[in-house]
């Protein structure tokens, strides 16, 4: 190979080498705003799981009190069926 030829090869790889590093300082920028994006996913989710926690708690308790409800009309049901058959034995 002569002082020429591997001139002009060194220079075609530097020109490669050049383009490549290009292509990765692109992907990496898109990377980087991928990462970011996904931060704020991240961000995003953690608050929808604290909702989620938040609204499991009230829906228990709601559905605590509607079954202290049921139990309150059934005693009431109860205690108005006595009322009405003493009132029919009167």
């Amino acid at each position: 190979m002569t002082r020429s030829e591997y001139q002009e090869l060194a220079e075609f790889v530097a020109e490669r080498f050049n383009r490549m590093d290009q292509r990765f300082d692109g992907v990496e920028t898109r990377l980087d705003g991928v990462e970011a994006r996904l931060e704020g996913v991240e961000k995003h989710v953690t608050r929808v799981e604290v909702k989620v926690e938040q609204l499991k708690d009230e829906i228990r308790i709601v559905a605590e009190a509607v079954v202290m409800n049921g139990e309150r009309i059934d005693r009431n049901g109860e205690r108005i069926g006595r009322l009405e058959a003493g009132l029919g034995a009167a």
